[in-house]
């Protein structure tokens, strides 16, 4: 059983939250869901959730097939994303941004990618920051490209430590 294994060797679970990004990258994304949906039935610290569910949450957002894209759990698991972080870590912001924009809320994407752009550490991000708040101010949702590299799972935002 392929949950079995991934969590019996963590390492296999890294691979395939690898393979999902692959996967959406590549344009299939029912085996991009489906895969982000096993790993996050076996993620068991806030290291491993935070970023599967970032992920899912990514493709879920801003998915070029309409077919994949449901605003309405992107904006829960982004959420959740942010709630491990203490709403202090940008890419989970910028993921929350764009779910909020997928689901017609773009009074809050402008709010959370601003505050993405805020607290932003690599600073190549910020352009793509900018670009995304200049769509949710004219009411536009982000959309990645068909082929481009992956972007989920993004890069690994850290969880607030207590």
């Amino acid at each position: 059983d392929f949950n079995k294994a991934i969590q019996l060797k963590p390492i296999l679970r890294v691979a395939a939250i690898h393979r999902a990004s692959t996967n959406q990258a590549l344009g299939r994304y029912a085996e991009a869901m489906t895969e982000f949906n096993h790993v996050l039935e076996v993620s068991h610290d806030a290291d491993e959730k935070l970023r599967d569910l970032n992920g899912r949450a990514w493709l879920e957002s801003v998915c070029v097939d309409p077919r994949f894209r449901n605003g309405d759990q992107a904006v829960k698991d982004a959420r959740e994303a942010c709630m491990i972080t203490g709403w202090r870590e940008s890419t989970s912001l910028d993921t929350l941004a764009a779910a909020c924009a997928e689901a017609n809320d773009f009074d809050s994407a402008i709010k959370y990618e601003q505050q993405a752009i805020s607290r932003v550490k690599d600073r190549k991000d910020t352009a793509d920051f900018q670009s995304r708040l200049s769509l949710y101010q004219q009411h536009r949702p982000y959309r990645e490209k068909e082929g481009r590299p992956a972007t989920a799972p993004r890069p690994s935002p850290q969880p607030r430590r207590n």
